[in-house]
């Protein structure tokens, strides 16, 4: 078989097996917490401390809306390759709004008592899991892509894989998310990243047939 259809039946199988999750958190995310969401916050606040807070709030910073737009426009100015910094804001775009549609669908009510942070909005899904997996998921395929010394392609990728669980676990330690308001957001958050993935493949692996044939003409 084709490798690159091989991939695209791949990436398809993941994309529906994640839209079916999501769609079963959500139906039955109106019942109230699942039990594994009250044996996660139980978990949490049982290791809580003033150090351990400290962190997780810097952590969750990073998957903050600011967060993303900053780091945007620095791969824009920073990265000579355009086209890397496009891919991502659109990537970061189209995640954001598909949260904001998510959240205003379902409309589940944050965890009641036990935020250490102040926030804002419903639950469902985690905006901070979603956009992360999107947006660093795809920062780990292009890194994958074009990141030539080995070493370091492996170093930033696991890193990189390491601080989206590390974000998405901030949000239940903080108090502001269900376990699987998280689980939903990062099944999301790789829809949108594997929809980007495959579309840059497509685009941007056309390229040099496209310029070969004109050359010939």
């Amino acid at each position: 078989m084709n490798k690159k259809l091989l991939k695209t039946i791949t990436y398809s199988t993941i994309i529906a097996i994640c839209l079916i999750a999501v769609s079963l958190l959500a139906f039955f995310s109106h019942s109230g917490a699942f039990a594994i969401d009250r044996f996660m916050i139980n978990k949490m606040q049982a290791i809580q401390s003033k150090g351990l807070t400290g962190i997780f709030a810097f952590i969750t910073s990073f998957g903050s809306v600011y967060s993303f737009i900053l780091l945007t426009a620095l791969i824009l100015i920073m990265v000579k390759d355009k086209k890397i910094g496009v891919v991502l804001g659109l990537d970061f775009v189209v995640a954001a709004l598909a949260t904001v549609y998510i959240k205003f669908t379902v409309r589940r009510p944050r965890p009641i008592g036990v935020a250490l942070i102040e926030e804002t909005g419903f639950s469902f899904l985690s905006a901070h899991a979603m956009i992360s997996m999107a947006f660093y998921g795809l920062a780990i395929f292009l890194i994958l892509k074009y990141v030539k010394n080995k070493p370091l392609k492996i170093l930033f990728s696991s890193s990189l894989g390491l601080f989206i669980i590390a974000i998405g676990i901030s949000r239940v330690y903080l108090g502001v998310h269900y376990f699987t308001d998280i689980i939903a957001g990062f099944c999301m958050g790789l829809v949108v990243c594997l929809i980007f993935t495959l579309t840059y493949d497509y685009i941007y692996l056309k390229k040099p047939y496209i310029r070969k044939k004109n050359d010939k003409n």
